[in-house]
């Protein structure tokens, strides 16, 4: 996945076709509610949660600030989280 020049180390963008990565990531996905939401915003989900773990954040921290704004439930959290880890950022798996 190419990055922006003037994007810092590990931050992960979509892309506009989906890859290997983003087919994995989206065959993890199985919340129903989840599954209703478009393909590209599940994704950027995906990369947000990664991109948070890449600046320092905790999963415990990444899971707590996801639940916080109440959009998304604890089994969405947990799901796209470890959809992502497995998916995009498997360093934090």
């Amino acid at each position: 996945m190419p990055e922006a020049d003037s994007a810092p180390p590990h931050t992960l963008e979509p892309a506009t076709e989906l890859s290997a990565e983003d087919l994995l990531f989206l065959s993890y996905i199985t919340e129903f509610t989840l599954m209703e939401k478009s393909e590209s915003d599940q994704i950027r989900l995906g990369l947000s949660m990664c991109n948070a773990l890449y600046r320092g954040q905790s999963k415990p921290d990444v899971t707590t600030d996801y639940q916080g704004d109440g959009r998304y439930t604890a089994a969405e959290v947990t799901n796209v989280l470890g959809a992502a880890t497995v998916s995009y950022c498997p360093e934090f798996a």
